[in-house]
């Protein structure tokens, strides 16, 4: 037994509380869709109000609005998690799962880590937009338009902060290893998990064409197998996967910012 089996959210402490008919799989089962559904219906939510304020393409209108749209969807999330853990019997503190005892030999698997996941991140992205457009900043136009500063400002915040919070909590830290337990198929249930995190980014933000979607789909491919496969292995690296998220998606408000001042 290691440090991280002690935990309340570790693979042994789910097993015994799932042998005691504490766990449900219902709401790992239902989580694995639920952020997709949540981009979506917000999304959707936007274009409505627009579409009844004579805006004539809402939704079209609707996706420079995504990064707004996300962190509400994010934020419900984080409500919707923070109670399906309370019926376990646990709390998000359980879900981030750190581990004080071990952090040396963490953070050292971590900053192992943190050099695979730089090509990750950069690459896949870039060389999709080659293949598919033949220029790397062909989704600029779509993914960071100019919003008002009243808005932007705060999401430097609220955005990366959401993200990280929520997102690898909820399919890592709360539905791979209670659908692990419930299934006996670890790595079939470590592959639908990652799959389900590379598929949200299709509605962030829900464009009608294709390619864009091919390009959201697959370029988080890499990123979310391997995160996966590692806050499996070694569930105590949640938090700090969860810093570098935050990292990570700030990028995202800073590129709307720049956009908003008329310099990207």
């Amino acid at each position: 037994m290691t440090y991280d089996d002690d935990l309340p959210n570790s693979r042994s402490s789910i097993t015994a509380r799932a042998a005691d008919g504490r766990v449900s799989t219902t709401g790992p089962w239902a989580m694995l869709a639920a952020r997709f559904l949540l981009f979506v219906g917000c999304q959707a939510l936007f274009a409505l109000a627009l579409a009844l304020w004579r805006d004539p393409h809402p939704w079209t209108a609707s996706v420079r609005w995504w990064p707004v749209t996300a962190t509400l969807a994010n934020f419900i999330c984080l409500v919707v998690v923070a109670r399906l853990v309370r019926a376990d019997g646990l709390s998000l503190k359980d879900l981030y799962a750190p581990d004080r005892r071990a952090w040396k030999r963490d953070t050292l698997l971590f900053l192992g880590a943190f050099v695979v996941l730089g090509p990750l991140v950069m690459l896949p992205s870039s060389l999709l937009a080659l293949a598919i457009w033949g220029n790397v900043n062909a989704s600029t136009p779509i993914m960071f338009q100019a919003l008002p500063m009243w808005v932007v400002v705060p999401l430097l915040v609220l955005f990366p902060v959401s993200i990280a919070l929520s997102e690898l909590p909820a399919y890592f830290g709360y539905a791979m290893p209670r659908l692990q337990v419930a299934t006996g198929r670890p790595v079939a249930i470590w592959l639908l998990a990652s799959a389900a995190l590379a598929t949200q980014h299709v509605a962030l933000p829900l464009v009608f064409d294709w390619r864009f979607a091919l390009w959201r789909l697959v370029m988080y491919a890499p990123f979310a197998l391997f995160v996966g496969w590692a806050i499996w292995r070694r569930p105590t690296l949640m938090p700090y996967f969860m810093g570098i998220h935050v990292l990570l998606d700030t990028s995202v408000p800073i590129y709307v910012l720049l956009a908003s001042l008329g310099r990207l």
